[in-house]
C-alpha cells in the first residue's frame, strides 16, 4: 500500500510524504502483474497533483529542481550499473549506425561510453546499453 501525506511543517512550509507499506514480494507481483497503475496509484498520483497545485512559483521550480535531480541520479546509477558489466578486453557486439552486427574487443571504459574497436582497426563509442557480452 502507498499512502502520500500533504504535511504543514511548523515553519509553514509545505511537504509531500510518501509511505510505501508493501512487502519486497508484493511489489514484484504487482510488476510481474503490470498493475502498478492500479486504483490506488491513481488516488496517490491525485493527492501529489493536488500538493503541486497548492505550490507558488518559487516552491514548483524548487520541486522542479529536485526532480530533475533524482532522474540524473537515477539515470547515472544506471549507466555505471550497466558499465560494471564490462571490463577492458572483453569481446562484444553491437549494431552499427547502418544496422550491421559489429565484433569488437573493449578497448576502453570511458564516463559515459564504452571504445570498442573492431577486427579491421576501426574504434567506436558505444553506450554500454547497446552492447552485448559475446
Amino acid at each position: 500500500m502507498v499512502r502520500s501525506k500533504i504535511l504543514q511543517h511548523h515553519d509553514g512550509e509545505k511537504r509531500l510524504q510518501t509511505v510505501t507499506g508493501r512487502t519486497s514480494g508484493e511489489v514484484k507481483d504487482h510488476e510481474r502483474q503490470g498493475t502498478m497503475g492500479s486504483e490506488l496509484e491513481r488516488l496517490d498520483i491525485r493527492k501529489i497533483e493536488e500538493f503541486i497545485k497548492s505550490l507558488d512559483e518559487k516552491d514548483l521550480v524548487t520541486l522542479n529542481k529536485m526532480i530533475v535531480s533524482r532522474v540524473k541520479l537515477l539515470r547515472e546509477m544506471e549507466l555505471l550499473n550497466q558499465m560494471t558489466r564490462f571490463i577492458v578486453g572483453d569481446h562484444v557486439t553491437f549494431c552499427d549506425s547502418q544496422g550491421f552486427e559489429q565484433h569488437a574487443r573493449v578497448k576502453r571504459i570511458n564516463r559515459k561510453t564504452v571504445t570498442v574497436i573492431t577486427s579491421e582497426m576501426r574504434e567506436w563509442n558505444v553506450h554500454p546499453a547497446l552492447l552485448t557480452l559475446t
